[in-house]
């Protein structure tokens, strides 16, 4: 008996897994966080220097049209795919052999 519900426990989180790793979209629909309203830029206040220093990271100003969360595509057997944002980018196929100029000897 307790084997039985320890391979129904292993089913269940197996299924679980895979149901996760499902080819579903997140970036396409509505969200409740992009109603959230946006704060004024921070800026300076006049009569205060602030001082500057080159080592010092530098917000880049924000993008006016907002960009894109989820680009549509065509993959290689002509399915259209969906690529979000945050998806990172598809590494070039790795090649086997030796780079050229270098001796492997």
């Amino acid at each position: 008996m307790p084997i039985t519900i320890l391979r129904a426990g292993l089913l269940a989180g197996a299924a679980f897994l895979v149901a996760a790793c499902g080819p579903r979209a997140h970036c396409l629909g509505e969200h409740p966080y992009q109603e959230a309203e946006t704060v004024e830029v921070l800026g300076n206040v006049e009569g205060v220097r602030v001082p500057r220093s080159p080592s010092a990271l530098e917000i880049p100003d924000a993008a006016s049209d907002g960009g894109e969360y989820a680009a549509f595509y065509e993959d290689d057997d002509g399915d259209r795919r969906v690529r979000c944002l945050d998806d990172p980018p598809q590494l070039a196929p790795l090649v086997e052999g030796t780079p050229e100029g270098d001796d492997p000897a």
